[in-house]
């Protein structure tokens, strides 16, 4: 049976995310720099973020959803960094902070 409830977005324009389903800007989905598994990576981490959009994951967890080795993590997550999708700051020498970013006019 389908979900009722219908995603919005906050009165300042940002995602107000929903833990059944990631939301995705328009913007993303017609980015071509963006490989399909930095696409699906970036839903998943989505998926784990508050609503600040920070996401703890690790990579052998995200690797483990996605079904993909730890080198597409990584490459994947380089490619989302490049392209300004999502933020990283090293917080320890094996733990970093992920940040999602919607801002799409920065990126394009």
């Amino acid at each position: 049976m389908a979900s009722s409830t219908r995603d919005s977005a906050s009165t300042d324009g940002r995602i107000i995310r929903r833990r059944t389903f990631a939301q995705v800007p328009d913007a993303l989905v017609m980015d071509d720099r963006v490989s399909h598994v930095a696409f699906r990576l970036w839903a998943r981490l989505d998926r784990y973020a508050g609503q600040d959009g920070q996401a703890y994951p690790s990579r052998e967890r995200l690797a483990a959803d996605l079904k993909v080795s730890m080198g597409t993590i990584k490459r994947s997550l380089s490619l989302l960094v490049e392209t300004g999708w999502i933020t990283r700051k090293q917080r320890s020498a094996t733990v970093w902070d992920t940040y999602l970013n919607e801002e799409v006019g920065a990126h394009m």
